[in-house]
């Protein structure tokens, strides 16, 4: 916390395995994978079915969405990808997705807006932003 600055920043440091919890909304590290790349688990769904809550998780590095309704209206879990390099000498040709997920508060419900970030920018809400 004292490396990086973060109390002048007025950043709170969450603990690894910290689940919080934004207005019914799971933000959390996540903890399940994907064995296999010939056969991958939808990480989003299993997570959204393990902790049976809307959510977000960043613990795989992929990018991917789960939507269900229910008796208590409708629900999400998004797998929020990365937004680290892709060119790792120790993972040559990862099955990663650089992506971020940003949310808007309205009606006391959280509105979330995943972005997928491509090789040449991204786009959301309206503006292209391209890569530097």
């Amino acid at each position: 916390d004292k490396l990086l600055n973060l109390e002048d920043l007025r950043v709170e440091n969450i603990p690894y395995n910290s689940v919080v919890d934004f207005l019914g909304y799971r933000v959390e590290h996540g903890y399940k994978s994907s064995a296999s790349k010939a056969y991958p688990v939808a990480v989003a769904r299993w997570m959204a079915i393990a902790t049976g809550s809307s959510g977000l998780c960043g613990h795989t590095h992929h990018f991917g969405t789960y939507s269900w309704t229910d008796a208590k209206g409708t629900h999400s879990y998004i797998e929020n990808g990365c937004l680290c390099r892709l060119d790792l000498e120790y993972a040559p040709f990862p099955n990663w997705q650089q992506a971020f997920t940003y949310g808007v508060v309205k009606n006391n419900k959280v509105h979330l807006v995943p972005v997928m970030i491509y090789e040449d920018g991204f786009m959301t809400n309206g503006e292209w932003y391209p890569r530097r």
